[in-house]
């Protein structure tokens, strides 16, 4: 925001948006900032938009799936990191959430095993475009 200003960001936004739905027949409804790096500011220019603000560990997961790979670590860390995230969250009150995973090998072996544990966990999952 510092760099583009709210103008920069409100034009940068539009721009995204129509590019989007223009591919995808679909608006956007979920912002994540690069690199987590939000402030208040940034976070009134996405909510003007109707966006939901992603935001890292409150209450979504950042599956820091790139740092596994980057250092060659099992699908099982990150496996467990995640179902870690999740039973932490539940513990706090909070029944919604998103992974923010990558598209990796060890990410797809990670969901793979994930996904049925959480669902004999009795948790539900649904894409983004079906979120309320």
């Amino acid at each position: 925001l510092a760099e583009q200003g709210k103008e920069g960001v409100r034009k940068s936004l539009t721009k995204t948006a129509d590019i989007i739905l223009h591919e995808t027949g679909s608006a956007p409804r979920f912002f994540r900032p690069p690199f987590w790096d939000s402030n208040s500011e940034l976070e009134q220019v996405v909510n003007s938009f109707g966006y939901r603000m992603m935001k890292i560990g409150n209450p979504d997961i950042n599956s820091l799936d790139y740092d596994d790979v980057a250092h060659k670590r099992s699908h099982i860390v990150l496996v467990q990191r995640m179902r870690e995230q999740v039973r932490s969250r539940e513990k706090n009150g909070v029944s919604n959430l998103v992974f923010v995973v990558h598209e990796r090998f060890l990410t797809v072996s990670a969901l793979a095993e994930l996904i049925p544990t959480l669902k004999a966990d009795r948790y539900t999952f649904v894409r983004l475009d079906h979120v309320a």
